[in-house]
């Protein structure tokens, strides 16, 4: 299943200088005591939408469990930057400190 995951990850368009989700999944498989997976959507989109097994979440941004009034009448949920991204990040990447 795995392969034709990746396969079909690598169809879509990327821009210059970007990584597909397959061609890190290929890159993950070939070595994967070298190759880590970062995804930084929200947890709940890690959760319930789901997630490669080998990825480790660092959101970007997080719910704020607020609502607001959006454009068109309705209410959205405010999102906000996880202000501890780039700590986190660090934190994770570091061969001294990182649990993988």
């Amino acid at each position: 299943m795995g392969d034709r995951i990746g396969r079909r990850l690598n169809c879509q368009r990327c821009p210059p200088g970007r990584e597909y989700a397959g061609g890190a999944f290929n890159r993950w498989k070939a070595k994967p005591e070298h190759v880590k997976i970062l995804d930084v959507r929200t947890p709940e989109e890690f959760v319930f939408v789901g997630h490669a097994e080998m990825a480790m979440n660092i959101p970007l941004d997080l719910a704020s469990y607020r609502w607001e009034a959006d454009e068109i009448g309705g209410s959205k949920c405010v999102i906000e930057p996880n202000s501890e991204f780039v700590a986190q990040v660090k934190e994770w990447a570091n061969p001294l400190t990182r649990h993988w």
